[in-house]
């Protein structure tokens, strides 16, 4: 089976939401969108962006409000919005676009009302006049030859690539920023994750440090490919316009943010601030989470209601009841009721480590990571060779700079798995093998081994023997 297509099946987060990281979007908006439209717009009045590793489709449909807000006269312009992933269930539900109150953490609640049509129990759809100006197809970023015509992937002005690279093999990722290169214009743009920053080491790319982010520009050394007229979709026609919102129209009756720039709005500037969506424990957009997802937590806004949701709280004394409404909310957000039933789960049966990862999953999209890392810890105590807290908290351990104990995470990771044969699933992962996960553990101690840290000294010197 091809690895990267599992991992992405079982491993990534399509935990994802509108406008993640506000300072890229700040930077796109602010810095990068209004030379190239003024450029443009004397000329071909062309712009075409991608967004590489789309999940569920959120960063895509932010884009195409960023596009929207920036170009009022759109109609009158060629506009590509490319997004591909390698995930296929999540392309479904991008193309799908409906989404939980979740995946709007931190919007302003004018942005949801003009662009998104409420459809009643906490969901929302993206209005059909935005979803014509986002293509999705699949792409394998590490296999699938780009820049190519057939894919759209060429004469690009603008890639997002975030979250991707990082869990890729130095080599792979090499090789996917050069293609990166050749996809794009001459001075265009590459726009990474602040976690990926260090990664962009091609010589094709430089940084360009911003208040808000840093975005890397395509370097005269690399020649862009000729000009190659856009396959699909056809031009956004005027008559999807007369649906589409005016964002620079001034209208009494709404918010005098709505006036203001898209990255102003999204930070609640001169006084106006964006209302938070109900129920977030979340009230700034954060770090993605660390874990692999449990079996069916944060994947599918729709997940049909359990049979035993119909109970009263009482009737249930089943612990895998419990733990199954708590990936249920989780699914759809709802976390003070996910964590409420994950926490039923874990008192009903304390002697179970799944349910304390699941827990853990729960809590860290709630970004409370100390307590989280706590359960993690618990399950281990439970079942020292459950592989996956293992991996989870070196994940934790990585992304908060710990480096000394994420080394000593993946290495039990690593010791574990390498007791059984790489098509053995993983416990707790739905189909995932000890091989493509042990794959991805290599991964991430390549990149370890090449930090410059006393704390790395061990695995740069085990590198050298692997």
């Amino acid at each position: 089976a091809d690895v990267l297509g599992v991992l992405a099946a079982h491993l990534t987060i399509g935990e994802t939401y509108f406008f993640r990281d506000k300072g890229m979007f700040t930077a796109l908006a602010n810095n990068i969108l209004p030379p190239l439209l003024a450029a443009r717009r004397a000329g071909d009045r062309r712009l075409r962006l991608w967004s590489a590793g789309c999940a569920s489709g959120e960063e895509a449909y932010s884009l195409a409000i960023t596009v929207h807000q920036a170009i009022p006269d759109w109609q009158n312009w060629q506009i590509l919005l490319l997004a591909t992933d390698i995930n296929p269930r999540a392309l479904a539900k991008a193309r799908q676009g409906i989404y939980s109150r979740w995946s709007f953490r931190g919007v302003p609640d004018h942005i949801l009302a003009a662009y998104f049509t409420p459809l009643g129990g906490d969901r929302w759809e993206v209005k059909p006049w935005m979803k014509q100006m986002v293509t999705f197809s699949p792409l394998n970023l590490a296999q699938d030859p780009f820049p190519a015509a057939s894919t759209n992937t060429c004469d690009l002005d603008i890639i997002f690539c975030r979250h991707v690279l990082m869990y890729l093999a130095p080599e792979i990722t090499g090789r996917i920023l050069k293609n990166f290169a050749a996809a794009l214009r001459e001075g265009g743009w590459l726009l990474v994750s602040p976690a990926e920053c260090s990664l962009i080491q091609a010589d094709c790319f430089k940084s360009c440090a911003q208040p808000t982010a840093i975005p890397f520009q395509k370097i005269s050394s690399t020649k862009a490919p000729s000009p190659i007229k856009p396959l699909t979709p056809a031009p956004i026609v005027a008559s999807t316009l007369t649906r589409a919102p005016q964002p620079c129209q001034h209208n009494p009756d709404q918010s005098e943010s709505q006036n203001l720039p898209l990255a102003d709005q999204l930070h609640g500037r001169n006084g106006i601030q964006g209302q938070a969506p109900a129920r977030s424990t979340v009230s700034k957009l954060s770090a993605p989470p660390l874990l692999a997802v449990p079996t069916g937590v944060i994947v599918e806004d729709r997940e049909p209601e359990p049979a035993h949701e119909q109970q009263l709280p009482n009737e249930i004394d089943n612990a895998a009841a419990m733990a199954a409404l708590a990936r249920h909310y989780a699914n759809l957000g709802r976390l003070e009721e996910a964590n409420l039933w994950g926490a039923r789960a874990i008192g009903q049966d304390c002697l179970n480590p799944h349910y304390y990862y699941l827990q853990a999953s729960i809590l860290l999209e709630q970004n409370r990571p100390e307590e989280a890392s706590r359960l993690l810890k618990q399950a281990l105590f439970l079942q020292n060779d459950f592989v996956l807290a293992h991996f989870s908290l070196g994940r934790l351990a990585l992304e908060q700079q710990r480096l000394a104990e994420a080394i000593r995470h993946f290495n039990n990771t690593l010791s574990i798995l390498n007791n059984f044969p790489e098509e053995e699933p993983v416990p707790a992962a739905d189909g995932l093998t000890m091989g493509a996960l042990r794959q991805m553990v290599l991964n991430i101690k390549n990149r370890l081994a090449a930090e410059p840290s006393p704390e790395t000294q061990p695995w740069r010197q085990q590198n050298r023997s692997v």
